[in-house]
């Protein structure tokens, strides 16, 4: 039994009549009628009372019609919702971004893809990268927004920008009085950083490694706007990325750009390999590029 023999059952139970059945499903008589006869002998049961053109459903071809419609009803919207989902923009896209850059990159980027793609919906999830980059390979999120590079398995990573760091601090520290900073004067320096799990915090590291500063072992702190509330109170400083130098901007903390070299982050989109919109995954990735045309230098 399969779908073509519920959908000539059903005419011929409409129309009442095998010809015109025939007519409406597109093959001979003969062939309907024969069909017809196989389903009563896979189910066991006579299906319709034959009286020469006249046919009559049975009480057992009754209850059989009832089912076949709800059947054939599902059959049918399992074919319209598939047809939507060829469709790029039929469903959502769920999205994982880190915290160190959803507050300042999300604004940017958002409005123009709305601009770009009116019928883009995209659902935000921000997280650690450990936690979204298990949750994209699990399915769960089409694709990431985080600094590269992750290395996850079957995954596409594109880099969308480099984003340098700053010097945040307070204007009384006395590194304040530079407008401008080499690397080499964090030289026994101690920064205030994120806790474990952050990638700002390891890329921090990185630095303080490369040019013989330290930790601030006395304070952690799990969102940058926390840390930089306690560097406004006279405690410290710390790596401050490009994006967020807007929203931290005033006279209670001083920033200063670092001279070349410039430490900085990749900012990129990653996606799996198998995801089906392969090309839509391009595409956001290309709109957002352009919106930092010197971000790749």
């Amino acid at each position: 039994m399969n779908i073509r023999d519920l959908q000539y059952f059903t005419t011929v139970a409409k129309e009442k009549h095998f010809s015109r059945a025939a007519k409406i499903c597109h093959v001979s008589q003969p062939t309907l009628s024969m069909q017809i006869k196989k389903l009563e002998e896979e189910l066991g049961l006579q299906l319709f009372e034959r009286e020469g053109k006249k046919v009559v459903l049975t009480y057992s071809g009754k209850a059989i019609f009832e089912k076949a419609q709800k059947i054939l009803e599902e059959s049918l919207a399992i074919e319209n919702i598939a047809k939507h989902l060829q469709d790029p923009f039929f469903s959502p896209y769920k999205v994982g971004v880190i915290p160190t850059l959803a507050p300042d990159f999300l604004p940017i980027i958002l409005p123009k893809l709305k601009k770009k793609f009116p019928l883009l919906k995209l659902r935000i999830w921000e997280g650690q990268t450990e936690v979204i980059s298990q949750q994209l390979s699990e399915g769960e999120l089409d694709f990431l927004l985080l600094a590269l590079p992750l290395h996850l398995n079957d995954t596409v990573e594109e880099t969308l920008l480099k984003e340098n760091f700053n010097l945040a601090l307070n204007p009384n520290h006395p590194l304040s009085k530079y407008d401008s900073i080499s690397q080499k004067q964090l030289k026994g320096q101690k920064l205030l950083l994120l806790e474990e799990g952050h990638c700002l915090r390891d890329q921090a590291l990185e630095v303080c490694d490369s040019n013989q500063a330290y930790e601030e072992q006395e304070f952690r702190f799990t969102s940058l706007s926390t840390l930089i509330e306690i560097i406004k109170n006279g405690h410290g400083m710390t790596l401050l990325p490009e994006l967020s130098v807007k929203r931290f901007r005033d006279k209670q903390l001083k920033i200063i750009p670092f001279k070349k070299p410039q430490p900085f982050r990749k900012i990129g989109i990653v996606w799996r390999k198998s995801h089906p919109f392969q090309e839509m995954m391009k595409k956001i990735s290309s709109v957002i590029k352009d919106l930092f045309p010197n971000g790749n230098q």
